[in-house]
């Protein structure tokens, strides 16, 4: 029976057993989360670009500012206008296109859609004018994500506001290779439906950019102020 035992020991399965047996209780530890990833603003716009667009209007939004900072640093100001609303930067857009047939882009926050609901219906539609415009939507009241309680219903609605006006989305993932390609959709709807096609920006979406170039505050020591105009009108 000594002998049987100590064979049986000397087996591989009994001398793994017995090393196991051995060694220090395991104990967890747990995984790091993965690092969060950001798109480059540059490189976003180099691949906008690439598609020919050069054009930008829009209203800015908190959501876009790395983006939107990057754009007043390297677009020339005859190709960027910050609109007074979310429509005049879209009819800006449309006349653009009209004159050179290029796709122009439109930033703005979700809270603006409602401003874009007439030029997107009466006037880019592919069964009106068929214009494409790339639309860059930031999506404040993203479902799942804490904001503030004017964005929360804005946010759910969202994507079917989109749906119902007949404008196809994607959300931009915060990757190179992914914003390739919803561009290459994007594109690609342009070419075949010659329509308005939206990209949804989520919070941190754009790696950080810092404004380099300074804006002079918009006025003049001749300009008049509302209250003045209406006094001359009345």
């Amino acid at each position: 029976a000594t002998a049987a035992a100590t064979v049986a020991a000397a087996t591989p399965a009994a001398a793994a057993n017995a090393a196991t047996s051995s060694r220090a209780p395991h104990t967890y530890q747990p995984m790091h989360e993965t690092l969060p990833t950001y798109l480059n603003p540059a490189h976003f716009h180099v691949l906008i670009r690439g598609h020919g667009t050069t054009f930008f209007a829009g209203v800015p939004d908190s959501l876009l500012k790395d983006d939107c900072s990057y754009i007043t640093d390297h677009v020339p100001t005859e190709d960027h206008v910050l609109a007074a609303n979310e429509g005049t930067a879209l009819d800006l857009a449309a006349g653009h296109h009209l004159a050179t047939g290029c796709v122009p882009c439109v930033y703005l926050q979700n809270s603006g859609l409602g401003n874009l609901v007439n030029p997107l219906l009466s006037l880019c539609s592919s069964k009106v004018y068929s214009i494409p415009v790339l639309l860059l939507i930031g999506w404040r009241g993203e479902p799942g994500r804490k904001d503030e309680p004017q964005h929360t219903l804005q946010g759910k609605v969202t994507p079917s506001l989109l749906h119902e006006m007949s404008v196809p989305y994607e959300i931009l993932p915060d990757y190179s290779d992914g914003a390739f390609a919803v561009l290459q959709k994007a594109y690609s709807h342009f070419k075949t439906e010659s329509a308005p096609f939206a990209l949804l920006i989520k919070k941190n979406t754009f790696e950080k950019y810092s404004l380099v170039k300074r804006l002079e505050p918009l006025g003049a020591p001749d300009m008049l102020h509302r209250e003045e105009i209406l006094e001359r009108i009345l």
